[in-house]
């Protein structure tokens, strides 16, 4: 496995900075350091993470951007600025260097380094009844395979990592699916549908569509705990980020609008860390907080130009 030489190059640096901010923040008298401002942070979508070189990624809707900063907020780069127009969702296969990302504007799939952002590709686009609107999107990194949603017609596919043998999964009970998620040791494929309010899982051919969770107000993005039996998800109606098992109970309510969520967007999980990862379109931030909730932290938030 070579997962963690991605970013060697630079790695070695940040990751005894982070090492020792990890040991500052277990101190019973630990200060956390305030967020650090980006000026062109103007509305965090989804968000991905790299735990081995300890990067975050993610989509810029507003800003129509690709970007990164490692974990404790420093270092903020964009990867992608150009070619962009309503990017939705973002993916990483760090088993092979690359980033993905839907474009609902403009009926795309793309991908580039993860390294830089370079070497820009677009795997899958077009117009047609079968293809539109494409929204979240995930990688499977031990069959080499690209699973995606599209919010209209409203479907989920999967198809080879280069666009190639695109297969049509299900669209039962399917109405206006808006994120994906892998259960590989299960064979199960999870998903949000927004339009009906709840979370749905099946296996990964489409067949044994089940109904996980209904009544969900506005649910946006989901990440599975596979350690832990877990789905999370974000609604940004409620303005609360949410658990609970893999068949659905019991639902808690892990951070909320009395911790200053406003819209909570995208989410990722370090497992091994104990760490959650979101977005907030609202507030301009990226926050972090330990996978119960608690120990909520400001990132990155945006400041105006």
């Amino acid at each position: 496995m070579v997962l963690g030489s991605i970013f060697a190059g630079n790695a070695l640096s940040s990751d005894r900075y982070s090492s020792l901010i990890d040991r500052e923040l277990e101190s019973p008298n630990a200060t956390w350091i305030a967020a650090f401002p980006v000026a062109n942070l103007k509305s965090p979508r989804s968000i991905a993470i790299d735990p081995f070189n300890r990067k975050m990624y993610w989509i810029d809707g507003d800003g129509k951007l690709v970007q990164r900063a490692n974990l404790d907020g420093t270092g903020t780069e964009t990867l992608v600025m150009s070619g962009l127009e309503n990017p939705m969702d973002i993916a990483l296969d760090l088993r092979r260097g690359k980033i993905y990302w839907t474009d609902k504007g403009r009926n795309k799939i793309q991908r580039a380094s993860l390294l830089d952002g370079s070497r820009l590709e677009i795997i899958l686009s077009g117009d047609t009844e079968d293809f539109g609107n494409p929204e979240g999107i995930t990688v499977d990194h031990v069959g080499g395979k690209l699973y995606w949603v599209n919010s209209g017609p409203p479907r989920i596919l999967r198809a080879e990592l280069d666009g190639t043998r695109v297969e049509f999964l299900t669209t039962a009970n399917v109405k206006k699916p808006r994120d994906i998620a892998l259960d590989l040791r299960r064979g199960k494929m999870y998903w949000i549908d927004g339009d009906a309010k709840m979370i749905q899982r099946a296996n990964l051919d489409g067949t044994d569509t089940e109904i996980l969770l209904t009544g969900l107000k506005n649910p946006a993005e989901l990440a599975l705990d596979l350690t832990n039996n877990k789905i999370y998800w974000t609604d940004e109606d409620a303005g609360t980020i949410q658990r609970s098992s893999l068949n659905g109970t019991p639902v808690e309510i892990l951070v909320s609008q009395g911790n200053g969520l406003r819209k909570p967007h995208g989410i990722a999980l370090d497992i091994a860390r104990g760490k959650m990862y979101w977005t907030d379109r609202d507030t301009r931030k990226i926050q972090s907080a330990n996978l119960d909730g608690s120990n909520v932290r400001d990132l990155i938030i945006g400041v105006s130009d």
